[in-house]
């Protein structure tokens, strides 16, 4: 069930928005229950390999954290598109390669964005900051995810590099898509969270 609240953005027991604030804050209060039982049922979901994007409004204070080779823990549910043909809009996009992010397609209407949410907890890998591939557009950050069991060696390794060469060419893909071929999701963004980096 709060899968399926977290998906429809549902305002009761809260939204998006209002789960992401409560996963940050250093406080337990009453949504803890939720984010766990949240974060229990993203895991029986099916898992999603491969690229995915997601957006933020960030300013340079927060993205001077994505240097290579950083590792970061981000406590909130993350929700991202795997597709490359999404309209963002947004000034800074996150090309993550996801092992165990999580498809909630089982939960979509007819018609909708696909998604895949990371559980709260999971943690990414820097893996390189790109410039704008064009005058006035998005900063691009790599990010891979890393797995849940034990530490993993991160870093300028063969592993990594081969990594960043693969979303490197599936923003190459979306690069070349014109502005008519970019859908628009038509679902607001997860309040614009930068994986693993909270700027106040």
């Amino acid at each position: 069930m709060a899968v399926l609240l977290h998906h429809l953005d549902a305002p009761h027991p809260a939204s998006r928005a209002e789960l992401a604030r409560a996963a940050r804050s250093s406080t337990p209060g009453p949504l803890t229950p939720v984010l766990a039982c949240l974060g229990s049922g993203l895991r029986r979901l099916p898992s999603h390999h491969g690229a995915v994007l997601l957006g933020a409004q960030a300013g340079p204070d927060a993205l001077r954290h994505y240097t290579p080779g950083a590792i970061l823990t981000e406590p909130a549910p993350l929700p991202g598109f795997p597709s490359h043909e999404i309209e963002l809009g947004t000034p800074v996009e996150f090309a993550v390669w996801s092992t165990t992010g999580r498809r909630t397609l089982v939960f979509a209407t007819p018609g909708e964005e696909p998604e895949v949410v990371f559980a709260p907890g999971t943690r990414f890998c820097v893996l390189d900051q790109l410039p704008p591939p064009e005058e006035g557009g998005p900063i691009r950050v790599l990010l891979r995810e890393l797995g849940a069991d034990g530490p993993e060696q991160a870093g300028a390794n063969e592993r990594d590099q081969q990594t960043a060469e693969r979303l490197r060419g599936w923003l190459a893909r979306r690069d070349a898509l014109s502005a008519a071929q970019l859908r628009a999701t038509g679902r607001p963004l997860h309040a614009g969270l930068t994986p693993g980096v909270t700027v106040d």
